[in-house]
């Protein structure tokens, strides 16, 4: 890879890592599969508005984690299509 794509990548790279300084990703995981499996207890659902807040909580959280792997994949994607570029 040539200076330019190399300084490209890293400055992509860097960026993406910001975002897991924001928005802590693995904390996040987690606590999805927290909600999940309270969400399979049937008294879970005895308080819906209860209920109601942690699936709000839980739809949110899986919405960004989607959003960031997305980001990473198209990430990869973009950096194998400027290594092919430049061959």
């Amino acid at each position: 890879a040539s200076t330019e794509t190399t300084l490209l990548i890293d400055s992509i790279r860097q960026s993406i890592d910001l975002l897991g300084g924001v928005f802590d990703y693995e904390a996040a995981v987690s606590r999805v599969q927290e909600l999940d499996s309270l969400t399979e207890n049937p008294k879970f659902w005895q308080d819906k508005a209860k209920a109601q807040e942690l699936m709000r909580e839980r739809n949110q959280l899986d919405s960004s984690i989607k959003s960031i792997r997305s980001i990473e994949h198209e990430f990869h994607e973009n950096i194998e299509l400027l290594e092919l570029g430049e061959n």
